[in-house]
């Protein structure tokens, strides 16, 4: 650290100021330079692949395990419904769809604070917490009685794990640089989702046959022993999980300061250290947050992304059975190869966004394939269903890959590890609004063909084309502007803001676009 004179005029390449009112100057506001990179590699290429092929040995599986887990156990209302759910307590079909929407509800409620307590007390801390709260709420489920009590139980599952899926883009943004993070979501989100999927069917296949067994239902063992491994994985986590690179037990203290610099280097000038964010949550980044124009791109860019999503999830069997072409079992296995394709696809276009470094042109491109996809299935509802059931892959595959862009441009773009917590928080929440909607876009009264339902995914597509370039091209001219800034520009947006809590705001902060 060295302090250098208000009246220095000059801003060196590679360095990163603030202002030190405690720092011993003839100027009480002297600025403070810390080296953090710069142009200059902050370690050769080799020696960083070796660091970050351990990293993803210990952290992608927890977080993978995680997210399976938690899939598995929070989406099983379907599988317990088959099992005789709503015939064995008192509860009707309308309390029954209550249940899902409440579980949206609490999904709400809960995400921008949760993102706030993990910034505050740590991952170690909050995701065992989230883990060991939901699967005791869901062991509880398997005593409700009534249809009210199964839709207060379906809401404290998704107030207490709603949490997750924000908690875990912004954990993952501690150990990630920027350009390595889309693969890796990928992998802990659409690997495990589509793990679960499976291997949720197959368990409850399995549990159900315990009906009778001890006076229980077969969906309140269903409930109770798919509670097990999440409680138990609670635990676990408490003493394997690390807080962040920098009291990882699993690297030596070289490679914990090789991760520290390449996460500095790539966060563009970070105005904190890393003793001042541990434990620490900003109000300033916090407020920052709902000023910053990029947040609302990025909330409508959520809200047409996962109200597409969400809608396929929904409905996809009944999209598939409307071709005419399969019979109800066959329909059910027929939604297999989309979620496969969607799997692949997924894993290869995110290595192509990391490598070029770019989210925009990828997640429009994206939309381009949705909407074109579901302009057919309108023209050409009448075509043979072999032809409209490819082009239903090749969408949900395009719709798949954008759920992990979005997260990844998401958690790129806010520079200070608190705004990034509650931007990514803020930004899902606000954009599942329309999740609890999409019921409603696929109605019987429009099939087979669903003509206005695919006409709203149209216009859905068509807006996150129109976004996702017009963010592109706001982050390009930011950019670029920041570009052109002279030395003394720069010093002066950093002394108007005191050196303090500016984030991405930073002159020499650069966002991915």
């Amino acid at each position: 650290m060295a302090s250098v004179d208000q009246t220095d005029n000059s801003i060196k390449p590679g360095v990163s100021y603030h202002y030190n009112s405690s720092t011993t100057t003839s100027n009480p506001k002297a600025i403070t330079e810390t080296i953090i990179g710069g142009d200059k590699s902050v370690t050769d290429e080799k020696e960083w692949r070796r660091v970050l092929w351990k990293i993803d040995l210990w952290i992608q599986p927890i977080l993978f395990l995680l997210v399976l887990v938690t899939a598995i156990d929070t989406s099983n209302i379907g599988n317990a419904e088959v099992a005789g759910l709503t015939k064995d307590i008192d509860s009707t079909d309308d309390q029954f769809n209550w249940a899902l929407s409440a579980n949206y509800i609490g999904t709400l409620v809960t995400e921008i604070p949760s993102n706030m307590i993990l910034k505050k007390f740590g991952a170690r801390t909050w995701f065992p917490t989230i883990a060991l709260l939901c699967g005791t709420v869901l062991a509880a489920t398997s005593a409700v009685k009534t249809g009210t009590q199964l839709i207060i139980a379906r809401f404290f599952i998704g107030l207490v794990a709603g949490g997750l899926p924000p908690g875990i883009v912004y954990y993952a943004s501690l150990w990630f640089p920027r350009s390595d993070i889309s693969s890796r979501l990928a992998i802990f989100f659409i690997g495990a989702n589509n793990i679960a999927g499976a291997v949720g069917g197959l368990l409850a296949f399995g549990i159900v046959q315990m009906d009778g067994l001890g006076g229980l239902h077969g969906w309140q063992w269903l409930f109770i022993i798919e509670a097990i491994p999440l409680i138990l994985l609670g635990f676990i986590l408490i003493f394997i999980l690390p807080e962040g690179p920098h009291d990882a037990k699993f690297l030596n203290e070289t490679e914990r300061k090789v991760v520290m610099d390449r996460l500095s280097a790539d966060n563009g000038r970070s105005t904190e250290s890393e003793e001042e964010e541990i434990g620490k949550f900003s109000w300033k980044q916090f407020f920052e947050v709902f000023k910053d124009w990029k947040t609302y791109c990025f909330i409508l860019l959520a809200f047409c992304s996962l109200t597409i999503i969400r809608c396929i999830r929904m409905f996809l069997p009944l999209i598939i059975k409307g071709l005419g072409a399969f019979d109800d079992v066959t329909t059910q296995g027929m939604t297999t190869p989309p979620y496969l394709a969607g799997f692949i696809a997924t894993i290869f276009y995110s290595k192509s966004s990391d490598y070029f470094k770019e989210r925009g042109f990828h997640i429009a491109i994206m939309a381009i394939i949705i909407l074109v996809g579901f302009v057919i299935l309108i023209a050409l509802r009448f075509a043979a269903p072999a032809g409209l059931y490819v082009c239903i892959c090749i969408m949900v595959a395009a719709i798949t890959c954008v759920a992990t862009l979005r997260s990844a441009w998401i958690s790129n773009n806010y520079g200070g590890t608190s705004k990034r917590a509650v931007a990514i928080a803020v930004i899902l929440a606000a954009g599942a609004v329309g999740s609890p909607f999409g019921g409603q876009f696929y109605r019987a009264d429009d099939a087979p063909h669903y003509v206005r339902g695919h006409s709203i995914m149209v216009g859905l597509a068509g807006c996150l084309l129109i976004v996702s370039l017009v963010t592109k091209f706001g982050l390009y001219r930011a950019n670029k502007k920041r570009d052109q800034m002279t030395d003394e520009e720069k010093k002066a947006v950093i002394m108007k803001a005191d050196g303090k809590d500016l984030s991405d705001e930073h002159p020499d902060y650069r966002y991915i676009l």
